[in-house]
């Protein structure tokens, strides 16, 4: 069985179309990818479960352009421990007056390990850390609620630019 369908208008649908600004894609474009990459730190930052709230704090969203001019939205965390909760830590020996990541994990300047209250001692063994997945699961969960955002924006940018030609 044949089955046709005639779609009449097209005509000037394109002509409202060439009417419209050359720039008017690119921005909604970025309005519409901004909004989704909102959508996807929001999902991540509700996945995270910390004391301090640091990290929660430290998921961003970054507008970058590259060599072309491209411009591309990226999700990351700020926090120089992300990846330590994201992907869990080994058993591991801490030496007082060693540097990791630039600070030394020595308190008290005294080539011993303290927190504060107690001192441990020149050496701790650390027994490793599990891993608490919040980027990855986030990002799987919230992938088609960012799209159907990103439509959503990109449509009422559309929208809005042509009502602006129509009479």
């Amino acid at each position: 069985m044949d089955f046709s369908y005639t779609v009449e208008g097209l005509d000037d649908v394109n002509a409202l179309l060439k009417k419209l600004p050359e720039n008017l894609g690119r921005k909604a474009a970025n309005t519409a990818v901004r909004a989704a990459s909102s959508t996807i730190r929001k999902a991540i930052r509700d996945r995270i479960r910390d004391n301090t709230g640091n990290l929660r704090r430290s998921i961003k969203v970054r507008k970058e352009k590259d060599q072309v001019g491209s411009t591309r939205f990226t999700v990351l965390s700020t926090a120089p421990h992300a990846h330590l909760v994201e992907y869990g830590t080994s058993p591991h020996l801490i030496k007082a007056g060693e540097k990791k990541s630039g600070k030394s994990v020595s308190q008290t300047g005294k080539k011993t390990l303290s927190d504060g209250s107690r001192i441990f001692g020149r050496t701790v063994q650390h027994p490793g850390a599990q891993a608490k997945p919040f980027f990855r699961p986030a990002i799987d969960e919230s992938a088609e609620r960012a799209i159907d955002t990103m439509r959503e924006v990109m449509a009422r940018a559309i929208v809005r630019a042509a009502e602006t030609f129509i009479e």
